[in-house]
């Protein structure tokens, strides 16, 4: 069930749509040849936006406990949503394309109106997003916070070991969205490499106090990779969430909070 006030269907939005006129609330909206099911909480339209990318198989429940709170917080419009395939956004009829798929989705948020200053937030997987839109769209952005993410360094370094291949028979929703993106195999990752961090946007990296991997040679790229990450950027460091496994944002909200507030004054 959608914890939002309805669903409605958007397409082709104006140019002219401002952040006042967004519903608050989940709603459908395309894009790209994709549709989106995007989670609003408006804010101060003068604030920069905070959105969040899910991490790999998640859809936006993973922050329907911490949107309320830091919109709360800050004051500032928030997006969650979920891609395709995941919670109520359709699968869609063609191949899994991260470029294309990114891309389509901060053109949602540009027809809102809530993409002209971006705080973005990748858990995971998510954090390969929040670096294409950053590469391909720098000047919107005004910091990054990656929490516990992969990243093309470690998937180099790590190799097969972690990857259980594609489920060669999904059955239910997620399986099969997650065998789409399998099936595009390290294209993902070489898009990601390709499309690099901007070396002047503030970085945060948060990395889980319990590792996700229990392979020692496995937690050591997961670190190295994070520290490299931080160091993309002559505005990055990396802390470590005490206690927190890999959902950060679930263990430790209060650190996530207090990192998006850090980069709400930050300055490039």
């Amino acid at each position: 069930m959608l914890k939002a006030v309805g669903i409605v269907a958007v397409l082709g939005l104006a140019a002219d749509v401002t952040a006042a006129d967004v519903r608050e609330g989940a709603q459908l909206v395309h894009a790209g040849g994709y549709t989106f099911n995007i989670v609003v909480t408006k804010g101060d339209p003068s604030l920069p936006t905070i959105i969040f990318e899910s991490g790999g198989g998640a859809d936006s429940r993973q922050w329907e406990q911490f949107q309320p709170r830091i919109s709360a917080e800050t004051h500032a419009p928030v997006i969650s949503y979920d891609r395709p395939g995941f919670g109520n956004s359709p699968l869609p009829d063609r191949p899994y394309d991260i470029v294309a798929e990114a891309d389509a989705f901060r053109e949602v948020v540009t027809s809102l109106g809530l993409a002209e200053h971006v705080i973005l937030v990748g858990s995971s997987y998510g954090g390969f997003l929040i670096q294409l839109w950053a590469s391909r769209a720098p000047a919107t952005v005004v910091g990054l916070l990656f929490l516990d993410p992969n990243s093309p360094a470690a998937v180099a370094a790590m190799g097969a070991d972690p990857n259980p291949g594609v489920n060669p028979n999904p059955t239910t929703p997620q399986q099969i969205a997650h065998a789409r993106i399998e099936r595009a195999g390290s294209a993902r990752f070489v898009a990601s490499y390709a499309n690099p961090l901007p070396l002047d946007v503030p970085v945060i990296v948060i990395s889980a106090g319990r590792p996700l991997f229990q392979d020692s040679r496995l937690a050591r790229v997961m670190t190295l990779s994070h520290e490299l990450l931080a160091a993309s950027s002559h505005n990055g460091k990396r802390i470590v969430a005490d206690g927190a496994g890999h959902n950060i944002v679930a263990d430790r909200p209060d650190i996530v909070a207090a990192c998006v507030k850090e980069l709400m004054t930050a300055r490039r």
